[in-house]
């Protein structure tokens, strides 16, 4: 029952959008930044559960270049579209998913730069306190090709380990880079442990800061992989004993001194 009246609200919002009724353009305009598998999906469907709000799926992804040439537009020009055009009047905030990785794709540059150009886009930070279950869980999902809880998954999975220490370096340079990127402006910082422990509590937060009038928002999504690591690798102890004297290992249950 839940589902169908999220998916009904939905409906109703993007029917609006198509109609006669009266549009606006002087809506806000937000970002959920972040590395996938840090909550940001679960987060999107939540704000979608709101009236006023409406957030994008993946409109950008890894396949933006291609989308680009399909659409026969440049960078600027796909993110006005998307981000100038009218919107149903009860609409008074419009957001979208950037993670770390689109910069480094053809447009995504560009697109990150129109952000950080424009002085009133509000930016939410997303981050894992938890940066091991962050990259393991990406190269899961990488794996199965499972992203969200609803999909089916094939576990426990075996985890190249060389590749998660790169991705946990390559997580904790973005973080710090995005940071730096998003200091001195309208960002707010949420964590996905947070966000899972009091859901609401947060979510008002963010609601306040979107700058609509707050109320109880749902999601369809469950949570994934939130047992024993061991539970989902295959390979846990090679994974432990490689991350043994690391700054991660207080993630793995090892005791040992991590490096600095």
């Amino acid at each position: 029952m839940r589902r169908i009246l999220i998916s009904s609200k939905i409906h109703i919002k993007r029917l609006l959008r198509n109609s006669i009724f009266p549009q606006h353009t002087r809506y806000r305009r937000f970002a959920i930044t972040g590395h996938p598998r840090t909550g940001s999906t679960l987060l999107h469907t939540y704000l979608n559960d709101h009236w006023n709000l409406h957030s994008y799926g993946e409109l950008l992804s890894m396949q933006l270049d291609s989308r680009l040439a399909a659409e026969n537009l440049s960078a600027r020009q796909f993110y006005n579209k998307n981000f100038t055009s009218p919107f149903p009047r009860i609409i008074n905030a419009v957001g979208f998913k950037y993670f770390y990785q689109y910069e480094e794709l053809s447009g995504g540059q560009e697109i990150l730069d129109l952000m950080l150009s424009d002085p009133e886009l509000l930016f939410i930070h997303l981050k894992r306190r938890n940066k091991l279950r962050t990259a393991i869980s990406y190269q899961i999902a990488r794996a199965t090709s499972a992203w969200t809880g609803s999909e089916s998954e094939r576990l426990p999975v075996e985890l190249n380990v060389e590749e998660l220490l790169h991705d946990l370096v390559k997580l904790e340079s973005w973080e710090k880079e995005y940071d730096e990127y998003l200091s001195g402006r309208k960002m707010l910082t949420v964590y996905y442990e947070d966000l899972v422990a009091e859901p609401q509590e947060e979510l008002h937060k963010i609601q306040l800061f979107l700058g609509v009038e707050p109320c109880r928002l749902h999601s369809v999504l469950h949570r994934q992989h939130e047992g024993p690591i061991e539970t989902y690798v295959s390979n846990f102890q090679e994974v432990r004993s490689r991350l043994n004297n690391t700054r991660w290992s207080i993630y793995t249950g090892s005791q040992s001194a991590p490096e600095n």
